[in-house]
C-alpha cells in the first residue's frame, strides 16, 4: 500500500484582524493561527502538516489565545494569580492551559502576587479607613498567601496604623457628637473593630481622644434625657426617676451628670 500523502501548506492568508492568519492545506482552508503560532512553528508554504503536527499547532494556538485574553485582562490593572485563573476558567480553558499561561505570565513578571499585595496595602492605607484585619481578609479572597500578606502589612507599622485609626476616630467623633462621652467611646471602639483595627491600637486611640467636660455632658444629656423623662411620665415620681436614671446610665452618662439632670426635672 502506498504511503498516504501528507498535506502541505499551500497558502497563508492574512485575516482582516491584525496578527491572525488562515492556513490552507492542499489548496483547502484548514485552520486559523496567530502570528505567534506562525513564528513558533516556522510555518510557511510547503510545510508538511500531518495529524500529530496539526494537533500540536492547535494545542499551542489554544494557549496563545488564552495568553492573549489574559493580557487583555491584565491591561491597566494589577491582578493576582488566582484572579487570572478564575478569568481563564470562566473562558472555559482547561487546567493545563491555565497552568501554562500563568507560568508564562509569572516568568514575565506580569503576575506578581507580592507586588500586588504591597500595592494593595499602600492603596488601602492612603484611600480607605480599613485596618489590617479587613485588608488581610480582602487579600486572602484574592488568593494571596499568608506570608506575602504579612510582608505587605509590615509597611503598615503600628505608628501608621494608629495614625490611620486616629483619623477615623476623629471623623466618628463628629458623627457621634450627641452621645455621652462613654457612649461615644463605645461606638467608636465598635466601629474601629468592624473596620479591622487591632484592639491594642484602638485602646491607644481612645485614650488620645478629647474628653467632654461636665458642662458638655449636661448639654448632651438634656435632649436625650427629656425624651426619656417624657416617655416615663406614666410612672410615679420615684419609679420615673429610677427608669430614667437606668436608661441614661445605659447610654453612657455618669451618675453625677444624671443626678444633676434629674434634679432640674424635679425642680421644674
Amino acid at each position: 500500500m502506498a504511503d498516504q500523502k501528507v498535506p502541505k501548506i499551500t497558502m497563508i492568508q492574512a485575516q482582516k484582524r491584525a496578527g491572525r492568519y488562515n492556513i490552507f492545506l492542499d489548496e483547502q482552508y484548514a485552520f486559523p493561527v496567530s502570528e505567534e503560532t506562525l513564528i513558533h512553528f516556522q510555518l510557511g508554504r510547503g510545510t508538511e502538516v500531518d495529524a500529530k503536527f496539526k494537533s500540536d499547532i492547535e494545542a499551542y494556538e489554544g494557549i496563545a489565545r488564552a495568553y492573549s485574553r489574559s493580557l487583555d485582562y491584565l491591561t491597566g490593572q494589577l491582578r493576582t494569580e488566582l484572579e487570572v485563573r478564575h478569568k481563564l476558567r470562566d473562558l472555559e480553558y482547561s487546567d493545563d492551559v491555565q497552568d501554562e499561561v500563568v507560568q508564562r505570565l509569572i516568568q514575565q513578571n506580569l503576575i506578581n502576587d507580592a507586588t500586588y499585595a504591597d500595592s494593595f496595602v499602600r492603596t488601602m492605607m492612603n484611600t480607605s479607613d480599613k485596618g489590617p484585619k479587613i485588608i488581610t481578609q480582602k487579600l486572602k479572597q484574592k488568593g494571596i498567601s499568608d506570608n506575602l500578606i504579612a510582608d505587605a502589612l509590615a509597611q503598615m507599622a503600628s505608628n501608621n496604623e494608629e495614625e490611620l485609626a486616629l483619623k477615623v476616630a476623629e471623623k466618628l467623633i463628629r458623627h457621634y457628637q450627641r452621645e455621652s462621652q462613654r457612649g461615644m467611646q463605645q461606638k467608636i471602639r465598635q466601629n474601629l473593630l468592624a473596620k479591622g483595627f487591632n484592639s491594642d491600637i484602638i485602646s491607644s486611640v481612645i485614650e488620645k481622644l478629647p474628653e467632654s467636660s461636665t458642662e458638655d455632658e449636661l448639654e448632651k444629656i438634656q435632649v436625650m434625657g427629656d425624651k426619656i423623662w417624657n416617655r416615663n411620665r406614666r410612672w410615679n415620681l420615684k419609679k420615673r426617676k429610677l427608669k430614667t436614671k437606668q436608661a441614661l446610665f445605659n447610654k453612657g452618662f455618669q451618675i453625677d451628670v444624671i443626678d444633676r439632670f434629674l434634679q432640674t426635672k424635679i425642680d421644674e
